[in-house]
């Protein structure tokens, strides 16, 4: 059964990017997008994504206010956090809203593909928030 990846980025090049690249390394998953934190909670109740890859600045509401929403609206769903920030005070602040992970952009090709991996085999959380 396919399992569900939703990113959330304000910039169409970067999920234009994340897209490809998640595609090419989970073949067979299913992905959607959302241009704002806003439409992001709005699509997570149609789309009922697995796991949820949040950018930190989005116009309006910001990633870690979105995680949060997400999280108690759908408490399964796993959210990574990718920024280009790495911040303890924002790590910090991603974990107590209820990420899993915590990815900086620029670690993307080393970082995100054995973080996914392991939410969507059921495992939990990675411990990198904090």
């Amino acid at each position: 059964m396919s399992q569900r990846i939703m990113i959330v980025d304000d910039h169409a090049e970067m999920r234009g990017v994340l897209r490809e690249w998640l595609v090419a390394r989970f073949p067979g998953e299913s992905i959607v997008e959302a241009e704002t934190a806003e439409q992001g909670l709005a699509m997570a109740v149609a789309a009922d994504p697995d796991v949820v890859v949040m950018d930190f600045s989005l116009p309006g509401m910001n990633g870690i206010d979105a995680t949060r929403r997400l999280r108690a609206m759908s408490p399964r769903v796993q959210v990574v956090m990718l920024t280009i920030w790495d911040s303890p005070s924002l790590r910090a602040a991603a974990a107590k809203a209820g990420a899993a992970a915590y990815v900086t952009k620029d670690r993307v090709d080393q970082d995100l593909a054995p973080v996914l991996a392991r939410l969507l085999a059921g495992l939990g959380g990675v411990g990198r928030c904090e």
